[in-house]
């Protein structure tokens, strides 16, 4: 079974929210939404989606890291060093 944080959800819905239906569509993720998302049963699966959406959300105009983008690459480690 995968293991994922218990902030995963929170951090999760917060990135869908930030996704409008146009570019979640572009941006070919596995999951469309925080529940689907929470049932991915493939760590690469999981894994491949934090980091789509990381790249599309988690950085600003400089290409620097925001906060959102630190949250996202630590529940990707978590997630990654963890299973």
């Amino acid at each position: 079974m995968i293991e994922v944080p218990k902030h995963t959800r929170n951090i999760m819905s917060k990135a869908y929210s930030k996704i409008n239906s146009e570019h979640l569509e572009q941006l070919e993720l596995h999951a469309n939404n925080v529940d689907e998302f929470l049932k991915l049963d493939n760590i690469t699966d999981i894994l491949d989606d934090t980091d789509t959406i990381l790249t599309y959300l988690g950085f600003d105009e400089n290409d620097d890291l925001t906060d959102f983008g630190r949250e996202l690459q630590n529940l990707y480690d978590d997630i990654y060093y963890n299973n």
